[in-house]
């Protein structure tokens, strides 16, 4: 298995929700990732329905529910603490606007930052949310 994994925007989520287990869970069972049912709030779909929807646009405008959605894997665990946990190695990558450079987020970057607070960043459009 790789060491590494990286994602922007929507592949971020992705990341991070791969991010959050070990390599045993993952090669043991793919849909451990996204069969972990919701937890907080209001969010009571599917997982990969909830994704989907979110990539449909049906909810993706809503910084809070894209919070919700990643914080169930996630919680608060900073990039530091999820890499001492699991080894992986997760970048994500934020752009602040098309003119500016990008900055990449992982722990030895950005050990403090909360991944949640780095996946709703990635997935910002400016203008929008």
């Amino acid at each position: 298995m790789p060491k590494i994994i990286c994602g922007s925007s929507a592949g971020s989520m992705i990341c991070a929700a791969i991010a959050t287990i070990s390599n045993v869970e993952l090669m043991y069972d793919w849909k451990f990732v996204f069969g972990r049912k919701p937890t907080l709030g209001y969010l009571h779909e599917d997982n990969w329905e909830m994704f989907f929807n979110m990539l449909n646009g049906n909810t993706v405008f809503k910084s809070e529910t894209l919070k919700e959605y990643i914080y169930q894997f996630v919680e608060d665990s900073t990039f530091k603490e999820n890499f001492e946990k699991t080894g992986w190695i997760l970048n994500i990558t934020v752009t602040e606007d098309s003119f500016s450079t990008s900055r990449l987020f992982n722990y030895l970057t950005t050990p403090n930052v909360l991944i949640w607070s780095a996946v709703v960043a990635s997935c910002a459009i400016p203008g929008m949310f």
